[in-house]
């Protein structure tokens, strides 16, 4: 139809301008003079139509350049077709797209010829309501596709013979060496595969109509090695039938690479605590345990086995023959009735240490035990459980003992070998004579020698040396030598 009308126009040119037919053209019409220097067009004519259309007034259009009423007609397109279709004189369709400039948009299909007066003719449809309809009726089919190229994980629809029909594009990116997809059986892109793989889920939700979960190596042309979970849920009609089935993948490698650092990690502090030289054991909140070195299993004749993972305070039982509170638990939570039965407690921090303990049930004869406890944290700084060590210390402990032994022996020993003077003692105000229990006065050397240990050797003190011999020559001299 446009074609026709642009036929008719140019056959009769100028004149054609004013029948009234153009008027009542539901099709935009515009006619375009060219500019004296060719750098624009400017409108001589414009119909009804392209007033609703655009909402402008012919009478404030012509003689104006196209450029100044549409700001957007060089980004559109539209300018250069205009340019061409004058110098070449051939038609040109401007196929629909999309218009705007400010203020007004819209989707536009343009044709444009030029007629025998040297000007060119546009003729063109407004198709806004009509995308607007379309837009509509598929924004559901949008609406879905959007989300299922947007989630992160990847996800692929199958055929009941295994074919990939429909994938996002996570999957796209993960494989894309494996381009196209469509068509290919899924094992063959994502395994690299001749047969279907061992267990398929999907195979297996498509025979039995119900989901199935599976954590799987990560294969692809990347060579990337990893873990992915992937889950496969049947397809199912409103008849019952089982037409395909989609499968949702995750890529786990992070966290299994996570789950296998912290098991590497456990293992080794397993291995530190079990080589510790000293009895261990270590419990959770809860109060189970969740480590027996083998320093306790000797000393307590119980294995890790029988005592991991067990509560209610059963790792007092080896220790005290009865489940009670030890200084383990006093370390997890402190606790004023847990902490009365040690007579010797010491804390430094969070430490808490007991420096000897008598446990009768340990040993042939008993152990002297020191122990030392004190809580667990996780990065964030909260308690997780708590650690306990016991150190035996009955060697240094019987040695103490005996020592003690030894001292108090000699001791006795020397006490009982001292004669003590005690009471009133006579003595004689004169000649310094002691008077005995039978009524004989001795000499003071003599009764002290008698009634202890003691024993004498004679000499003179200064004053007596003086008074016996202060006139002989001799002494004068000693007396001379001594001052010098």
């Amino acid at each position: 139809m446009i074609q026709n009308l642009l036929a008719s126009i140019n056959i009769e040119g100028k004149l054609q301008r004013s029948h009234r037919v153009l008027e009542k053209v539901n099709a935009g019409i515009v006619i375009y003079e060219v500019d004296r220097d060719a750098s624009d067009f400017i409108f001589s004519y414009l119909n009804k139509a392209v007033e609703e259309i655009e909402a402008i007034n012919k009478n404030d259009v012509i003689g104006r350049k196209v450029t100044e009423i549409f700001p957007g007609v060089k980004k559109f397109g539209l300018f250069d077709v205009f340019s061409r279709v004058w110098k070449s004189g051939e038609p040109e369709h401007h196929p629909t797209a999309f218009y705007e400039d400010g203020r007004i948009s819209g989707w536009r299909d343009n044709h444009v010829n030029k007629l025998s007066s040297n000007e060119i003719i546009v003729v063109y449809i407004d198709h806004t309501n009509r995308k607007e309809d379309d837009r509509s009726e598929r924004e559901p089919e949008y609406f879905y596709q959007t989300v299922f190229d947007t989630i992160q994980d990847g996800i692929t629809v199958l055929d009941t013979e295994l074919n990939i029909v429909k994938l996002n594009q996570a999957m796209e990116r993960w494989y894309s060496p494996q381009k196209p997809f469509l068509g290919k059986k899924c094992h063959e892109v994502y395994h690299r595969r001749k047969t279907t793989c061992e267990d398929c889920p999907a195979k297996t939700a498509i025979e039995s109509g119900t989901p199935q979960t599976k954590i799987v190596p990560r294969g692809g042309p990347v060579g990337t090695p990893g873990w992915i979970e992937l889950s496969a849920f049947p397809i199912i009609t409103k008849e019952g039938n089982t037409i395909g089935a989609v499968e949702y993948v995750r890529n786990i490698t992070a966290r299994k690479t996570a789950e296998e650092d912290l098991r590497n990690s456990e293992q080794q502090l397993k291995e530190i605590i079990n080589f510790l030289p000293d009895p261990t054991w270590v419990i959770d909140k809860q109060g189970k345990i969740i480590y027996w070195n083998h320093a306790l299993e000797r000393l307590t004749k119980r294995n890790s086995s029988e005592m991991l993972g067990k509560g209610n305070y059963e790792y007092a039982v080896p220790f005290f023959g009865k489940r009670k509170p030890l200084l383990i638990n006093l370390a997890l939570k402190p606790d004023t009735k847990i902490e009365g039965p040690y007579t010797y407690l010491d804390k430094e921090g969070q430490i808490l240490t007991n420096p000897e303990g008598f446990y009768p049930l340990l040993g042939e004869n008993g152990l002297y035990l020191s122990a030392t406890a004190s809580p667990l944290y996780d990065s964030s700084g909260n308690i997780v459980g708590a650690i306990e060590a016991v150190r035996d210390i009955t060697e240094q402990k019987l040695a103490t003992i005996e020592k003690e032994k030894i001292v108090k022996k000699e001791l006795h020993k020397a006490l009982s070998n001292v004669k003590l003077l005690s009471g009133l003692l006579p003595i004689c105000s004169l000649c310094k004579k002691i008077r005995d229990d039978r009524g004989y006065w001795n000499q003071l050397e003599e009764y002290i020698h008698t009634h202890s240990e003691a024993t004498f050797s004679h000499g003179m003190c200064p004053e007596c040396e003086c008074k016996f011999y202060g006139n002989e020559d001799w002494y004068i001299q000693l007396i001379k030598n001594r001052e010098k």
